[in-house]
């Protein structure tokens, strides 16, 4: 969104007990904070509902006009783009929105939803090597592994 001109861009997540969803949230708004862009009042933490996603994107829209949103799930997302087009709005044209998981509704929906996708299987083949290690004999602690995301880029952004 930033390579693509947007400066007011909202936060849809969960609420702060969410680790994950805190992981998430500073990610969003460490980008803006990077490119000196606010990121005050554009900002809401719901439980993971498209309900949730449709009326904290009404509330964001009525009062902080922003271009676009980046919601902590595919979920979020989905609420958001029902309220774009319940206000005769298209995602991707009047507004963007990514969501995040990439999930299966994500690539079928229409326009087509921009997510982070995880690498599920990197993933699968850590945490069973993790196990493989607390379960060896002496046991081995293996380090902390990031694993990079990627962003499939669809219509909606």
């Amino acid at each position: 969104m930033l390579d693509k001109g947007h400066t007011r861009i909202a936060w849809i997540g969960w609420r702060k007990d969410s680790f994950i969803g805190e992981d998430r949230r500073s990610g969003w708004s460490r980008a803006l904070k990077e490119q000196d862009l606010p990121t005050t009042g554009l900002a809401s933490r719901v439980e993971d509902t498209v309900n949730s996603g449709r009326e904290a994107s009404a509330v964001l829209l009525d009062e902080a006009r922003p271009t676009g949103f980046v919601c902590a799930s595919d979920t979020l997302a989905m609420g958001v783009m029902h309220t774009l087009a319940e206000r005769g709005m298209h995602a991707g044209e009047d507004v963007a929105v990514v969501g995040f998981d990439d999930s299966q509704t994500a690539q079928v929906m229409h326009p087509g939803l921009t997510s982070v996708r995880q690498p599920l299987e990197d993933v699968a083949i850590e945490v069973v090597n993790a196990l493989e290690g607390l379960l060896a004999h002496p046991r081995r602690i293996l380090p902390g592994k990031l694993l990079v995301p990627t962003l499939a880029v669809r219509r909606s952004s």
